[in-house]
């Protein structure tokens, strides 16, 4: 009886050993030490904003006539340039000319340079574009052109007289 409780005393003893020496293994692994400080680390992009790494990219502003009117239901448009440029990212001006476009979560945390275009689907501007990109909360002030010219624009041409008809069809009948 007393050499069966050495052995479950011996046994338990390996055992907590055991275990401990597991556990110090485990945690000395699992540990990554610091980098030396001679490499630099990369610093989170810009726009991390959330607690749980998420971010958001933002760009908002006006578009205006060269008169300073508001222009309603006009879409900008974010544009990546080159062979991995994702989808692109549209807004659309309200009745005053604002817009706002707002984008967040986790595969926002890099973007590649996007670049601003302004593009009217009724055709009664010009289209805009700037080949600068647009920063994470930058404020766009957009003025944009006429299409067409106005009627006040437009300049009368004198019309050089036409002869009648019955005069060219004597004329083309003589030898």
């Amino acid at each position: 009886m007393w050499q069966t409780l050495r052995l479950w005393l011996a046994a338990a003893a390996l055992g907590v050993t055991g275990m401990l020496l597991l556990l110090f293994v485990v945690s000395t692994l699992t540990t990554s030490p610091e980098p030396p400080a001679e490499i630099e680390t990369e610093a989170p992009p810009e726009n991390r904003d959330g607690a749980d790494g998420s971010c958001s990219f933002r760009v908002f502003g006006s578009v205006t006539d060269e008169s300073g009117n508001p222009v309603e239901a006009v879409t900008i448009s974010l544009r990546g340039i080159g062979p991995f440029a994702s989808t692109s990212r549209t807004a659309q001006t309200n009745s005053s000319g604002r817009f706002v476009y707002l984008e967040s979560g986790f595969s926002t945390c890099v973007l590649e340079d996007l670049y601003p275009s302004v593009t009217d689907p009724a055709d009664r501007y010009r289209e805009w574009s700037r080949p600068e990109p647009v920063e994470n909360d930058e404020q766009l002030r957009i003025v944009l052109e006429r299409a067409t010219a106005n009627a006040s624009d437009i300049q009368s041409v004198p019309h050089a007289r036409t002869a009648p008809l019955r005069d060219l069809l004597l004329a083309r009948s003589l030898p």
